[in-house]
């Protein structure tokens, strides 16, 4: 009885329940308006090419736009409201101050050493441009002194975490897109970072509400809190349609001291250090991170925090946080890089699109998703047809039904080019990861898809000339070997299947 109660009154039940209501009460208070139809229908026109002609001066992908206006055409007025309460990128306005004040806090702490930007100017000008786009659009800079290590499986980067929890003197700093309380994971690092909060380590954790909606419940975040554990919720989840809901914080980082920094795909639930298979074997990759460039995943997480956290929780000593440890030897260079949907610079998508224009040899990728756009698709063929090998290695074991579907529409068109098409038969690729000519790479959180291009709050470390590009490329190889190879024949759609496909495709923008 008690966990019929709780699967009836949990919060994903009541939030299903008061968007029902929500629209039920618009569709009375439209009911109740029926002898107004001629004014109705008219208002409603007036709405719809407002919205339309708005949709076309605006600054956003064509694919994006042509969805919107073909729903606002097929249902008039209501794909017009729709289209305002959850279509556009941005996040209220409320939403986007903060952040941007938050922002500009931390961009003093941001500086680029010029000399870094000279050395890799005599090594490769044209990816320094690449570097420069980054630092334009979100100010974290180019680090050379700083080592950086590989992880190719979730489980690996997992006990390097617990390790380097361990071991901290000073703070500890948390931020997720998915924590499981249940999870082998969560209560073996829990139980580290209770003792550590107990000798008077600063112990801070962002989690976000919508991706931990069901596996993280606020009673525990009260029980934290007494343990000295301080909580930040991003960006709570309401029974809304409401356009800042799209807007979720997809970021993976932890932060130890002013030593070590992790990032990569890898959430905080078993199935990511794979104690449990719901999909297979899990693949996920990471880095551990250690030299000056922890500073920025350091101020990444201080933006978060100071712009959703309480005021009383306000966190302005920067300086205190800023990197005192040691340099390391020369190991190429690496930029570490935040990505939100406040900017119109959409920078993850310019980054994987400027690494496809320069590749000479090949482009290698792993990701769970592949929901793109126009802009994607053309780069990706463009390299392939350059003569440039573009593989990319997607799960063989779907998470979700209906998105592997949408994912397996973009094959035709890109193997048509001739880009090489793998699906990873042990289990699901998590991993989100390019590596190119053996000399660029990224590691980081973002996925070829449309929320996490275009809706999402993101990171990922951005490597030239690393020697851990070489364990990347090496993994990809080592992975090929237990992926099929998805060849033409078996994409060939009969004529339903073909339509279906392109409806996919044309709506995947709203998936």
């Amino acid at each position: 009885m008690h966990k019929v109660f709780n699967k009836l009154f949990n919060r994903v039940s009541i939030t299903v329940f008061f968007i029902l209501i929500e629209l039920l009460a618009v569709v009375g208070i439209v009911r109740s308006f029926d002898h107004y139809v001629p004014i109705l229908g008219l208002l409603s026109l007036t709405v719809s090419v407002l919205v339309v002609l708005y949709l076309i001066r605006r600054d956003q992908a064509s694919s994006i736009k042509i969805v919107w206006i073909i729903i606002i055409l097929l249902v008039p007025g209501f794909g017009g409201l729709l289209y305002l309460l959850v279509g556009t990128q941005n996040p209220v306005r409320k939403m986007e101050a903060k952040i941007e004040r938050a922002h500009q806090e931390i961009v003093p702490y941001l500086k680029q050493d010029r000399i870094v930007l000279d050395h890799l100017k005599e090594k490769d000008k044209r990816f320094l441009g690449t570097v420069k786009n980054l630092i334009n659009g979100s100010h974290y800079p180019l680090y050379e002194d700083t080592q950086v290590e590989y992880f190719e499986f979730g489980e690996i980067m997992y006990a390097a975490m617990l390790e380097e929890v361990a071991k901290a003197e000073r703070y500890i700093f948390l931020e997720y897109f998915i924590i499981n309380e249940k999870s082998r994971m969560w209560q073996d690092l829990l139980k580290l970072l209770v003792e550590k909060a107990k000798v008077g380590v600063d112990v801070r954790l962002i989690y976000d509400d919508f991706g931990s909606l069901t596996t993280f419940h606020l009673k525990n975040i009260a029980e934290l809190r007494k343990s000295g554990i301080k909580v930040v919720n991003f960006n709570p989840f309401i029974p809304a349609l409401a356009v800042k809901m799209n807007n979720r914080d997809h970021r993976k980082i932890l932060v130890v001291d002013d030593k070590v920094a992790f990032n990569g795909g890898i959430n905080i639930a078993d199935e990511y250090i794979n104690e449990e298979n719901r999909f297979g074997i899990w693949k996920d990759t990471g880095l551990r991170i250690k030299g000056p460039a922890i500073a920025s995943f350091t101020m990444m997480f201080l933006e978060t925090w100071n712009a959703f956290c309480q005021p009383q929780e306000v966190l302005l000593d920067f300086a205190a946080y800023s990197y005192k440890g040691e340099s390391f030897e020369k190991q190429g260079f690496v930029q570490p890089f935040a990505e939100n949907p406040l900017t119109h610079d959409l920078l993850a998508e310019d980054t994987y699109i400027d690494i496809l224009n320069q590749a000479t040899d090949y482009v290698s990728i792993f990701t769970p998703y592949l929901i793109i756009t126009d802009k994607m698709i053309h780069a990706l063929q463009l390299a392939s047809k350059r003569g440039v090998k573009v593989t990319i290695i997607t799960p063989g074991i779907p998470d979700k039904p209906l998105i592997y579907r949408v994912t397996r529409s973009f094959y035709r068109v890109l193997m048509k080019a001739g880009v090489e098409i793998y699906e990873y038969s042990p289990g699901f690729v998590h991993a989100k990861s390019f590596v190119a000519d053996d000399k660029i790479a990224v590691v980081g959180t973002i996925n070829l898809d449309y929320r996490s291009l275009y809706l999402h709050f993101e990171c990922a470390t951005l490597l030239y000339n690393a020697p851990m590009i070489k364990e990347l490329k090496r993994d990809m190889e080592q992975t090929l070997l237990s992926c099929r190879k998805v060849e033409r024949d078996e994409i060939k759609r009969h004529f339903i299947g073909s339509i279906i496909d392109d409806v996919l495709q044309l709506f995947s923008p709203l998936m």
